[in-house]
């Protein structure tokens, strides 16, 4: 457990320059603190690294909310993306997400919804 987000904008493990996307096992990575639901074949995370994406296209909007990584909330499966935070009784915790949809013309209005 953190006792705080870890890797809020997907940047570790870093996808390579040259490839747009890569899947992750869940939990074999350390640098990975991102877990999933997901009830996967040992490919659970998918981050998709924005730069390579650009000439690929596979996701929409090739941009990242923050950093050149972003991850896909369902890999292979629908599931949860997830981290364990340390939390005390009665105090606030305060968190965003960023979210789009893979193209433009689905679910999202807007580029970008932050919450």
């Amino acid at each position: 457990y953190f006792d705080q987000l870890q890797n809020g904008s997907f940047e570790s493990p870093k996808v390579p320059d040259d490839t747009s996307n890569r899947q992750f096992t869940n939990g074999l990575y350390p640098e990975m603190v991102w877990l999933t639901t997901g009830p996967s074949a040992g490919r659970d995370i998918e981050i998709i690294n924005a730069d390579a994406n650009a000439s690929q296209s596979n996701y929409g909007e090739n941009e990242a909310a923050e950093g050149e990584q972003y991850a896909e909330i369902n890999c292979e499966a629908a599931g949860a993306l997830y981290q364990d935070v340390l939390t005390m009784p009665g105090q606030e915790l305060y968190w965003w997400a960023s979210h789009q949809a893979r193209n433009q013309d689905e679910l999202d209005e807007d580029n970008w919804n932050y919450d």
